[in-house]
């Protein structure tokens, strides 16, 4: 069994045009044989106190990343250099996430 520690954005989408980064997180277990979630959390993530979002989620042990649409580009490879995996719902596992906490 591997547990996954798993951010996704409230909203679904990382970033927001002229708004920038999402704040607000549902953070979560996910194992990745069963497909099960488990201890269900909330997140704001205050740039006021960590200016860099990768830094706070590795802060929070997280190591997957999932929205509803695959950031951009250049984002998707910040945060994969951070150790953070970024997927989107058309990924089998994430829409799997995303379906079973009602989001998509």
């Amino acid at each position: 069994m591997t547990i996954i520690k798993t951010a996704i954005p409230y909203y679904g989408s990382l970033t927001y045009e002229g708004k920038g980064f999402e704040r607000i997180f549902f953070l979560l277990e996910y194992d990745d044989r069963n497909g099960n979630t488990s201890n269900v959390n909330m997140g704001v993530w205050d740039a006021s106190e960590q200016p860099l979002l990768a830094a706070w989620l590795i802060s929070l042990n997280v190591k997957q990343l999932v929205c509803t649409h695959m950031p951009e580009q250049e984002i998707k490879e910040s945060m994969l250099r951070s150790g953070i995996c970024v997927v989107s719902a058309a990924d089998e596992s994430a829409n799997h996430i995303l379906s079973t906490l009602c989001l998509i």
